[in-house]
């Protein structure tokens, strides 16, 4: 007999076991937020982030504001009832990083409230199954006030511009 037929039946039940394996959904997402307040300038850890997440698709639902975001809700863009969190990130670690712990389900919008410089950012995430981690880095780009901007999948956008108003004439 040869080796490969006396290896053959334990291969089998290899290959067979390993088909049938049932990988469930339960994915971490952690997002490390920076800040670049000048164009060419060095990007600092942003601090004073919050964020949530929503079982959602972004084809139904966004998010229409700042307030909206610091809430924790979504705007329906076909009618629906506004969509309330479904969970809140963590701090995890030094390194300012927001970990959004076991999202379960293939599809989640994931929002980051910068308490501080009043920007939100949001995206649609997707999972699959067996990958237990996924990392991601955020670059807010505040010099670019007063805008709404996308990078690596997410839309960030920024306050208005606060431009002093026109002081009266003196008399």
């Amino acid at each position: 007999m040869n080796k490969f037929a006396r290896y053959l039946p334990a291969l089998l039940a290899l290959l067979l076991t390993g088909c049938d394996q049932n990988y469930t959904m339960d994915c971490d997402f952690v997002v490390v937020p920076y800040l670049q307040s000048d164009k060419n300038g060095r990007e600092t850890i942003a601090e004073d982030i919050i964020g949530y997440y929503f079982y959602a698709d972004t084809s139904d639902y966004e998010v229409a504001s700042y307030e909206q975001a610091m809430a924790g809700e979504l705007l329906s863009k076909k009618g629906l009832p506004e969509k309330v969190a479904d969970g809140k990130a963590i701090v995890s670690g030094n390194d300012g990083s927001l970990r959004f712990n076991h999202l379960t389900q293939a599809k989640a919008v994931l929002v980051l409230c910068d308490t501080r410089e009043k920007i939100y950012c949001w995206r649609e995430a997707v999972m699959e199954p067996g990958i237990p981690e996924v990392f991601t880095r955020l670059r807010i780009r505040t010099w670019r006030t007063g805008e709404t901007y996308r990078e690596a999948g997410w839309t960030v956008t920024l306050p208005p511009s606060e431009e002093s108003p026109d002081e009266p004439a003196e008399e």
